[in-house]
């Protein structure tokens, strides 16, 4: 990984749903480009951790126990028919233990 991305330790999901409930995840990563998730995901798999990815918040609720392992917020404009973000679910899906994906309208 070219940038080290320092996960947040018991972070509050709350903040990141529109809902505003729910307990912390143990850890926290925003993940800003494509490069970032696929360098977590590579990451935190080779450490065994759990992976769940929160993009977008809307209509998500997380439980008040929080979630184990790590989760990724991956929030931003994502092109689903551009070949680089179609490859990023597909390795979010692979490498995860959890994929969620809020759909916006433009």
């Amino acid at each position: 990984m070219n940038h080290p991305i320092a996960p947040r330790l018991n972070a509050a999901l709350a903040p990141l749903t529109t809902f505003g409930i729910g307990g912390p995840a143990d850890l926290l990563v925003d993940a800003a480009c494509p490069e970032d998730v696929i360098a977590v995901c590579g990451r935190f798999r080779a450490e065994g951790t759990p992976v769940t990815f929160l993009g977008g918040g809307s209509n998500v609720l997380v439980s008040d126990r929080g979630v184990r392992g790590a989760v990724v917020f991956t929030n931003g404009v994502f092109d689903l028919l551009h070949p680089g973000h179609v490859e990023v679910l597909d390795t979010a899906r692979r490498e995860g233990a959890a994929l969620i994906v809020g759909v916006n309208s433009d």
